[in-house]
């Protein structure tokens, strides 16, 4: 019940008191004087007393019953408004009521609290706006009267949220969060506004330091060279370091439209899912290199190291939900170990692979063509009249010559066919899945390229080749062992009058090598 209805109450019962009082003392003086004076009754004194007697027996018993109940919803209403006034009182959050000219009429003890008054009467609009200031928290602007929470909702404004920076004369500072709703009479009429505010200081104050540390890690995150990256489930890019736009060239907001594999070099896309998959599934740290693209440079090296982070399902359990990737350009170190690569493993003369690449590729061609069943061809190449030239025109015209006898072989070998210097002037060439008829044509397009005249300083000079072939696994299964076989058929061709080829078979007669002279071997293996 509203304290307006509450005053209506104890209104109507003075006034049915007063009324009673009315009816009895209208009665009374003609009563005194029929028991007590000399008058006598008559007739017409019976009226006066059937009213007295109505009054009496009748309209007070309900008069009596009435003011009873009265004061019974008095006591109730009393307790309630008790009740209400301590919730009131004891609120966590800061009500403030006003009129509508916006004057204060009521406000609980944590508004006091919150901007430091310490009385609860009745403050007009002037005085409870000036006492204290009122700041915007993100510009530390001082807020106009009329737009405070209180004041917009009197004008029928929704508050819901509106921060404020309230700071006392006392030196008391709060951050507060206030909702405020206008009050409507029964007739729908503004007659005043309800707000209601929470501190949020503490809050307020983590944001601030959560925010700081943020724009440090962020200036890290800018400034340094390794990329951060979170993944999720699907593969969307959930957050991007800023690094991002100095190592790679491109804005940051580009990388968190896209899908992560497709700044990723297509043949390294199956690596990367298989990096994220391996992730999630096992939830430990994995590492793999890849090729992403470059705004300017094309495509340079990276190095990642993934690792799950985990979240705590319902069970308790924690499982990988998103990956987070720290990476770094590597591609120097690329090129660099391309490099070493290619020193350990090519020929720094005709940048064909050298003798320890041979054997390495030799191994794993002879295992395939194992597990396949299939036939392996060994070709064991040397020039004839390379001594020649290389004595009348010098070493630089025979290193010349080797060069383009290397592009030669390249040409007219098929993409997956393995072509070595083995030393000096002397040439292996590895044939995978090819039988007898198959490496009597490679060997005559060989025979055939290198017999051709080459031009070396203006002049035009002639070699040719002696080819030796042998087989896996017909002729033997022990690589050392086809790589002699090759050698013996090379020499038996050259026996036979050069520029021809010859495949070994178990009865070709022995012809004097002088590749099988200790000596020679190990002038072979320092050449290579």
């Amino acid at each position: 019940m509203s304290q307006r209805q509450m005053t209506q109450y104890k209104i109507g019962s003075k006034f049915l008191i007063i009324l009673a009082l009315l009816l009895v003392g209208q009665f009374a003086d003609r009563i005194v004087e029929l028991l007590f004076g000399e008058q006598q009754w008559s007739g017409s004194d019976w009226p006066v007393l059937f009213d007295l007697m109505y009054v009496l027996f009748i309209v007070a018993p309900v008069v009596f019953v009435f003011l009873k109940q009265i004061q019974r919803h008095l006591k109730e209403l009393e307790k309630k408004e008790a009740f209400m006034e301590n919730i009131f009182e004891n609120m966590y959050e800061g009500v403030s009521v006003v009129d509508g000219q916006g004057n204060l009429t009521k406000k609980n003890n944590i508004i006091n609290d919150y901007i430091d008054l310490d009385y609860n009467h009745y403050i007009p609009f002037e005085e409870w706006t000036s006492y204290v200031t009122y700041l915007d928290p993100q510009s530390e602007v001082s807020i106009e009267p009329k737009q405070l929470p209180l004041m917009r909702a009197l004008r029928g404004e929704k508050v819901q949220d509106q921060q404020l920076y309230v700071m006392s004369k006392n030196g008391v500072k709060k951050y507060l969060s206030v909702n405020a709703k206008c009050l409507l009479d029964d007739k729908g009429h503004t007659v005043g506004a309800v707000s209601v505010a929470r501190d949020i200081t503490k809050r307020k104050q983590m944001e601030q330091a959560l925010a700081e540390t943020n724009r440090k890690y962020e200036m890290i995150a800018k400034n340094m060279s390794d990329l951060i990256v979170i993944i999720d489930k699907v593969g969307r890019l959930t957050y991007v370091s800023p690094s991002h736009e100095t190592v790679l060239g491109y804005p940051q907001e580009m990388f968190t439209k896209e899908e992560a594999l497709s700044f990723v070099h297509p043949d390294d896309q199956k690596i990367m899912q298989h990096l994220y998959d391996d992730i999630l599934l096992t939830g430990e740290t994995k590492e793999a290199e890849y090729r992403v693209k470059h705004r300017e440079r094309g495509w340079i090296w990276i190095e990642v190291l993934g690792s799950p982070i985990e979240q705590q399902t319902s069970n308790s359990a924690l499982v990988p939900d998103e990956i987070l990737l720290v990476s770094r350009e590597i591609t120097e170190r690329k090129q660099l170990e391309d490099q070493l690569k290619q020193m350990a493993y090519y020929d720094e003369l005709t940048d064909l692979p050298n003798r320890k690449l041979l054997d390495m590729h030799l191994k794993k061609a002879m295992a395939r063509a194992s597990r396949k069943g299939e036939v392996l061809a060994v070709m064991f190449i040397d020039l004839d009249g390379f001594k020649e030239v290389n004595d009348q025109l010098g070493h630089e015209s025979g290193d010349e010559l080797l060069k383009v006898v290397a592009t030669r072989f390249v040409s007219c070998l098929r993409e997956e066919d393995f072509v070595s210097r083995y030393g000096g002037d002397e040439f292996v060439v590895i044939l995978e899945n090819i039988g007898e008829e198959g490496a009597k044509d490679v060997a005559e397009r060989i025979i055939e390229q290198l017999s051709r005249p080459i031009a070396i300083k203006g002049e035009e000079v002639l070699v040719s080749p002696s080819i030796g072939v042998s087989h896996y696994p017909h002729d033997n299964e022990v690589l050392d062992v086809l790589l002699d076989q090759a050698d013996h058929a090379m020499y038996y061709a050259k026996s036979k009058g050069k520029n021809t080829y010859q495949l070994y078979h178990e009865d070709l007669p022995e012809v004097k090598s002088i590749t099988n002279n200790p000596i020679s071997k190990l002038i072979n293996q320092f050449k290579s």
